[in-house]
Formats: C-alpha cells, structure tokens, sequence
C-alpha cells in the first residue's frame, strides 16, 4: 500500500473516530433514531476558516452524520468554495455530528464540544456556522541501526502524548532509512521505530560477531516509554532531524507450559504490552502443552494462553507478567480456565446511594435503567479477544450475574451517580472499583456503593496573572479508560469541580481546545498528583501550562 493510500485511509479512520466519540457524548434520550420527518427540511450553512490564520478555506468537505430511521447512519455533505462557504439543505431535524476534512489539515481536537455536535430542529435556517480546521504538521527523519548504517522497511510510528501504546500514524521507512509522518494534529508526540524482526531464534555464526534483537526504539534511543523525548508539533509544523538509533538486544527467549487445554484442543500464547490491548507475538503451544517465544522486546509484558476455537467466550488463562530483559524467562506456568458466570449483591455506603429514576432522562432502548458494567483494566488487559463485558442488569433486590467471563481484572460501574466504594469477594475486600477475576470463577461478590464525593476549587494564574476561561482537568491515575472529570474557570480565574469521586488524579490547567484531549496525557508526564478523599474539600491553587 503506498504512503498516500496509508495516509488517506488513517484519515478516515480518525474522522470515524471522532464522529463516534461525539455520538457518545450526546444524551442518552437524544440517541434515538429520528422517525418521519417532524416538520419542514431546514438548511445549515456557515463558513471553514483556518484556526490560525483565519483565512478560508476552500474545497474543505464539510459532512454532518445523524442516525438514519431504520438503522445505520445518514450522511449529508457540502464542498466550500472560493469564500470558505458551505450550505447543506433539506435537512431533517435530528442531533448531528460533524465532521470535516482538507488535505493538509485536521480537525481541532475537541470531542464533544459544540464544534462537533450539532442539533437542527424542524424548518432551522442556521446561516452562520463557524468551523475551523487546523494545519497539519509533520515529523521525518531516518533509522539506523547499532551499526549506524540504515534501516530499510522499518515501521515507524508517531503517537500523540498519552495514547498509552494504542497506535498512530506510522509507514515503513526507505532504502536510505528516511521517513515522514504527516497529517498530525498539534501536540507532544513520541515517535518509535519497530524493526519487524521474525521470532527465530538467535542464529549460529562463526564469523566473530553476534546476532541481536533490533528492539522497538522511541526516539533518540531508548526502550522505554519513560525515557522518550517528546517532540512537540506546532500547527502546520514540519518537524526535522527526528533520528532514531535501534538499539541491539540478546537475543532471548520466554518458555513454559500451558495446563488444562481440553483434550483434542490447541492453544497458543499471546503476547501484550499492558495499556495497549491486542496481540503484539503469539506462538504455537506444543501438543506436551509446551511453549517457547523468541524476540521479544525489553520491558514489561503480558502472556496470555487462548484455546483456538470459535466464538468469542474461549477458555484462557489469566495474564501473567513478565520483565523482559537481556536473560532468558523459564518455567512459566499458565493455565487455563473454562469461561464462567459471576453473581454478585450491590451493597449501599448511605441512602443517598440507592438509584432513584429520574423522569427528565429516559433510559435508551433495549437497555435496563439500574445496570451494572465491567471495564477490562488496561493494565492486565483482561479477557484477550473480549472487550469489555457490557452492561448487565441489576434486579430489583440488588443482585446481578455476568455469565462467560475470562480471568483478568475489571473496573466496575453502575449506571447512576453512585460509584463502587470497594468490592468483596467471599472474605476478601479492596478499596476501589477493581474486581480481581485472576483466578477464575469467584466465591459470592459484594459490590458497595457510595454517593459521599468531593470538591476541588482553587485560582489559575499564568505570566501575566489570574487565567480567566481556563480548563481544568482532572484524570484518574489509575481507572476506567477515557474516563476524566473538567470544570472552567470564571472570569477572575476561580475554578469548581464538585461531585469527584474520591481517589488519585492528576491535575491539569490548560487551553479549552487542549483540554478535550487530555486522556492523551501520558502517566508519565510530570504532572502533579492528588489524593482526594470523600467529603473532602479541597483548595488547589494552579498554573496555566
């Protein structure tokens, strides 16, 4: 696949992305799919200028996205001219996404901000809708290996700041080691080279030298996350120099059995990068139920063993952990576990914790108002080929049951204002959201609830004094994917977060069109961390960054 096509096609998909991510911060009442039209067509026009300049912008695609009756979604588009200008007509009314797209440009990163919702009632004529794209900048450099010479078909990925390994955009490098990234948004970016070596094993040589591992490299060079430069990418940028030195490893290997592979079964062993999801190597398991992986890149990582049959529920172990360094791993035991059902109590903290309908906010179609919802943890990536496992009624004397879970840990959730408190199983309570499934099917689970949250309000200065309209965010440490609480500060610089779930977070003050990307801001950033504890009231004086 060429540059281009690879380029164009991760376009896209971030244009789906985002139209996603908007639909799901629309309220749940206004998901319904429109029926007959209500009322006349209306029309929507505006202009696209450029977020820096100002400047038009001409031939810009401007597209608004709604549910179609009947399922799937109804797409209604215009091209500005000359002007910047656009008009959409014979809407009908509905709740819209909207999404743009202009070679060299990308849409500001702010999700669920006006500036990409939009709702259109019957006979509108909305005349002076203002969009805005951003130029796209670029990172290019070249790869070169312990030897210094270049490396040819080397795949090389840009990752925005806290993506937390879940991918970018990324091509293979030239004969002469050369590679140019575009079509970034502004922001702190890692980049990272992978050599794509085969999973052999080390091979003999006689001729005085060794075979190495060509380990995945971030720039300047460096196998670890943690030790990364970042590189910040300004508006239409183009960001050169961006070398990255590979860095040779002892070849080794990790070995072990597999126990309880059903009879007549095969299974495999797959290996993932916690926080990334998805298969990095995988490797055959042996009929003696033996394992052998070869290649593996330094760091810490997770083995899980999967049973090769069909349908989503396969039997699987637990992950398990493991340090890859410059020696060999050894006897590592995995085992596999049937696919089970868990039934649990939800338990209250306090009265104010209990559900209590609320008319104003239907629930959505098809889907119980008291439910329950299990998140994979990031961190174990829990339940491999099964994402999360979905919302799961709870009954009216507080009972819920999951059935055909996988080992591995998840964060849990109701669907009303009260959060998880702590969770039991049998004897064994832990603070916190977390449910340990680690070693398969569980004794009786408790699940508490509380509704006792806290408050955090303080000032933001910058240079020149007290920070008016900045946005504040807090992100869990540890928790739920995505999940991130903001308040604005007034015009004297005086912010208010009520209703905080109480737990670890850090604290961020930044620019709005910032501020709806901060679960990209890594765990390793050097932002400040707070412990905020229920009923607390808590006084945060902080600095624009």
């Amino acid at each position: 696949m060429s540059a281009r096509n690879s380029r164009r096609i991760a376009r896209l998909a971030a244009m789906a992305m985002a139209a996603s991510a908007a639909l799901a911060q629309i309220p749940a009442g206004n998901m319904q799919r429109p029926q007959a039209p209500d009322g006349p067509p209306a029309t929507v026009s505006g202009a696209v200028n450029n977020s820096v300049t100002s400047a038009p912008i001409a031939r810009a695609h401007v597209v608004l996205r709604i549910y179609a009756s009947g399922g799937g979604m109804q797409s209604y588009g215009a091209v500005t001219d000359g002007d910047g200008k656009f008009t959409i007509a014979q809407l009908p009314s509905g709740n819209y996404t909207i999404t743009l797209e202009k070679a060299g440009f990308v849409m500001p990163d702010r999700i669920g901000s006006a500036s990409t919702n939009l709702r259109v009632r019957p006979g509108d004529k909305q005349e002076d809708l203002k969009l805005k794209l951003t130029p796209a900048g670029s990172i290019s450099g070249r790869v070169l290996g312990p030897d210094g010479e270049p490396v040819e078909g080397c795949s090389v990925m840009a990752q925005m700041t806290g993506m937390n390994g879940s991918g970018g955009p990324s091509l293979s490098t030239d004969e002469k080691g050369h590679y140019r990234i575009g079509a970034l948004r502004p922001g702190k970016y890692t980049v990272q080279a992978s050599s794509n070596d085969v999973p052999f094993p080390a091979e003999i040589r006689t001729d005085g030298t060794r075979d190495v591992h060509l380990a995945r490299t971030y720039f300047p060079s460096a196998v670890d996350l943690k030790e990364a430069q970042r590189i910040d990418v300004a508006p239409g940028a183009e960001v050169t120099g961006i070398d990255i030195h590979l860095i040779g490893m002892p070849v080794v290997s990790v070995s072990g059995k597999v126990t309880g592979i059903p009879a007549g079964a095969q299974a495999s062993v797959q290996v993932m990068r916690p926080q990334q999801g998805g298969s990095m190597n995988q490797t055959r398991v042996k009929s003696d139920g033996t394992f052998q992986i070869w290649r593996l890149d330094p760091g810490r990582l997770n083995l899980v063993a999967v049973v090769q049959q069909s349908g989503m529920a396969r039997p699987q172990s637990a992950p398990f952990g493991i340090d890859v360094g410059s020696s060999d791993i050894e006897h590592v035991e995995l085992r596999i576990i049937e696919p089970f059902d868990i039934t649990g109590q939800i338990a209250y903290d306090d009265a104010d914790a209990r559900y209590k309908p609320n008319p104003k906010l239907p629930a959505p179609r098809g889907v119980p108002a008291r439910r329950i919802t299990l998140t994979v943890d990031s961190d174990s990536n829990a339940g491999y080929g099964i994402s999360d496992r979905g919302q799961h009624e709870i009954s009216e004397d507080d009972t819920f049951t999951v059935e055909k879970m996988t080992p591995g840990r998840y964060h849990v959730a109701v669907s009303w204002g009260a959060y998880v408190k702590s969770v039991r199983i049998g004897s064994k309570e832990t603070e916190g959201d977390l449910l340990d499934l680690g070693d398969g099917p569980a004794g009786p689970i408790t699940v508490t609830l509380s509704s006792v949250t806290a408050q955090i309000s303080g000032t933001v200065t910058d240079a020149n004094g007290p920070a008016p309209r900045v946005r504040v965010a807090l992100l869990p440490v540890k928790g739920a994917p995505g999940v991130y609480i903001t308040g604005l500060a007034d015009a004297n610089g005086n912010y208010k977060i009520a209703n905080v779930t109480p737990g670890k977070y850090k604290i961020v003050a930044a620019d709005d069109d910032t501020i709806f990307a901060m679960p990209r801001i890594s765990e390793d950033e050097k932002s400040e961390v707070l412990e905020i504890h229920a009923g607390e009231n808590l006084a945060k004086n902080l600095t624009k960054q």
